[in-house]
């Protein structure tokens, strides 16, 4: 049995994205409004102390610094002379790293149209890291590649040069506690958080911080800090709708439906797209919300949000190809591939494209159990049936099967299609028994639907299951277990 990417609780915990991507959505900005020019803050000593070195002796590698150090402390000062500097520069100067053309945001025009592979973006960071070893974005961004990778200690070791050169940045803190989530260290996660004076001040981190104590099933002390933020006329709501999706989340799980619609009618119209995805999490699983969404201003990389909508409305097609997109955008994260790959085989019948999703979603996921039951899923609808089995063995030794419904369904799955039909429906009906034992009728329903289609395969008759499943399906999975029922044509 397939595993989807269905989330009983889903929060805003932060993006891990590419410079570029982080700075195209904002995440890099100043959470203060912009002021006219007169009312702008002075920079920053040591940036002072760059620019006026810069304008002894220009160079690039010095405007480079200037550029990081303006960003890195979100300085409003003017930076464009040097800014412009360096494009031409680059513009004329095909040697210079692809890393350092990103960062100022100028297009990689040499091999345009053709696609980076993790591994080359690595070789171009450590090219970049050789002249500018001490800029922590160039070790955030190696340490994304090597996650890609699933390299998680190597990863781990960029994030920490990251942060001990660059200890309250903010990129940096969203980053090594995505980072930390990933693995499944949470309390390293909120440790790096609350560390750092910013969680009282910077609504990106304090969102993350109430987010990631939401997640572990804590209450934050920060509550009322990040409620009070809202308030606050002179941040930006583009930095504020992490904030306010995750605050409303709590408030509509509550109850308190007029208080979650107010938080987000302050950003509905300057939203980040990781505050948007959430927002149609509410709208599938807790409170219609759907005429907020509707009015609200769709972001940029807005991929979760339409794979998730997409699939709700069954529009297969477009929700497996919003899912890879998403899954691109975070190539590290295990929702999209497994949404992907369940899409792909069990809707559309692509098999070969979910096998390009899960085999994504396994670099960097080798030790989640959703992840390795769809690769083992996948391999047997494809009739690689050796493969199947080596991979069954190994997850024996790495997780309890017997314990696990949707491995237990899977092993049956391999019974049936390697010939031993009886001791496939044993397996199907041993998961059915495991997810009524934990009153979790989604699964039970679920694994009815993939042993009725074997059974139906093998020409046994299936109305007792059919039975089974109409008197336990509910809102709110009903949608898609009658979706599974249609794509294998369990009801004439």
């Amino acid at each position: 049995m397939i595993q989807a990417e269905v989330q009983s609780e889903r929060h805003s915990i932060p993006r891990w994205s590419k410079i570029r991507t982080s700075l195209s959505l904002g995440e890099m900005d100043s959470y203060k409004k912009k002021k006219p020019p007169k009312e702008y803050p002075s920079a920053s000593s040591n940036l002072q102390k760059l620019l006026d070195e810069w304008y002894r002796n220009k160079n690039l590698p010095l405007a480079v610094e200037i550029i990081s150090e303006s960003r890195l402390t979100c300085c409003t000062l003017d930076i464009d002379e040097v800014t412009e500097y360096v494009k031409t520069l680059v513009r004329q100067n095909e040697k210079i790293p692809f890393l350092i053309r990103q960062f100022i945001g100028e297009e990689f025009e040499k091999n345009s149209g053709m696609l980076l592979t993790v591994q080359d973006s690595i070789a171009q960071i450590k090219q970049s890291l050789n002249q500018f070893s001490s800029n922590p974005l160039l070790w955030v961004e190696l340490a994304r590649n090597y996650l890609t990778l699933g390299l998680a200690e190597k990863s781990e070791r960029a994030l920490l040069t990251a942060i001990t050169l660059a200890p309250n940045n903010r990129t940096v803190l969203r980053a090594i506690a995505r980072f930390f989530i990933h693995v499944g260290e949470l309390d390293k996660a909120k440790f790096y958080l609350n560390k750092s004076p910013l969680v009282t001040r910077d609504p990106w981190i304090l969102a993350s911080e109430i987010a990631l104590s939401n997640n572990m099933g804590k209450t934050s002390k920060n509550i009322k800090l990040g409620r009070d933020l809202l308030l606050c006329e002179d941040i930006a709501p583009i930095a504020l709708s992490e904030l306010a999706s995750e605050l409303s989340t709590m408030d509509f799980i509550a109850g308190n439906n007029k208080q979650g619609k107010k938080k987000l009618s302050i950003v509905r119209n300057s939203m980040h797209e990781n505050a948007f995805a959430q927002l149609v999490w509410i709208n599938n699983n807790v409170y219609n919300i759907n005429s907020i969404i509707i009015d609200s201003t769709s972001p940029k990389c807005n991929y979760e949000a339409q794979a998730r909508a997409y699939y709700s409305d069954g529009d297969w097609k477009n929700a497996l190809d919003s899912s890879g997109y998403w899954l691109e955008y975070q190539p590290f994260s295990r929702d999209p591939a497994l949404l992907s790959s369940y899409i792909a085989a069990d809707f559309l019948g692509d098999l070969d494209k979910a096998k390009d999703a899960i085999m994504c979603g396994i670099k960097s996921n080798p030790n989640d159990v959703s992840i390795v039951n769809n690769d083992i899923y996948i391999s047997i609808l494809r009739g690689d049936y050796k493969n199947a089995e080596i991979k069954l063995k190994k997850a024996e030794q790495q997780f309890d099967i017997g314990s696990s419904i949707i491995l237990t369904a899977t092993k049956g799955l391999f019974f049936y299609r390697t010939g031993n039909p009886r001791s496939g429906y044993a397996q199907y009906k041993d998961a059915i028994k495991l997810a009524e034992g934990l009153k979790n009728e989604h699964m039970s329903c679920k694994a009815a639907i993939y042993l009725a289609r074997e059974e139906k395969l093998v020409g046994n008759n299936i109305n007792s299951l059919l039975n089974y499943i109409d008197k336990h399906i509910k809102a709110p999975y009903r949608n898609e277990c009658n979706a599974l029922i249609q794509s294998f044509n369990l009801k004439q």
